[in-house]
């Protein structure tokens, strides 16, 4: 009778336990991986998608976001930018092509070693998200007819 309780409560706490993980836990190589990249991360918050295991967090007072494969592999980090932080060929380049647009996303993307940047781009009638292909050129990566939606 004993063990028959003992089984019991051991199988209720297993399944306790299994049911209280939320699926957005990292596994060991995962976490090993960000500990030595990211030492001195706080308010780290992991999730998962089809592809990444991604953890957002606070690095020096920045929030970024690393991409990692399920493996432990880092795959790319990025993080928001102010406009003024735009390397200035790009931010000229912005402001004559798209001087009536203003900018409602930017963030800066490091990924095997290269950086890239990203804006959403929005007026009246449109959204346009552009990646920069160049120290001082985008190409525009979609655009959207606000009227359509």
């Amino acid at each position: 009778m004993k063990k028959s309780i003992l089984i019991a409560a051991l199988l209720v706490t297993t399944a306790m336990a299994s049911f209280a993980s939320d699926g957005t836990k990292p596994g060991r190589r995962v976490t090993s991986s960000f500990n030595k990249e990211f030492s001195g991360a706080r308010e780290v918050s992991w999730q998962k998608d089809q592809n990444y295991v991604i953890a957002t967090f606070n690095m020096k007072g920045q929030v970024m976001t690393a991409y990692y494969t399920p493996g432990g592999a880092l795959e790319a980090v990025t993080h928001n930018l102010l406009s003024d932080q735009l390397p200035a060929c790009l931010l000229t380049n912005l402001k004559k092509s798209f001087n009536n647009y203003w900018v409602s996303a930017l963030s800066q993307e490091v990924r095997d070693g290269e950086t890239h940047y990203y804006v959403t781009l929005e007026n009246a009638d449109e959204q346009v998200v552009m990646k920069s292909v160049s120290e001082k050129n985008w190409a525009v990566e979609t655009m959207v007819c606000k009227n359509l939606l």
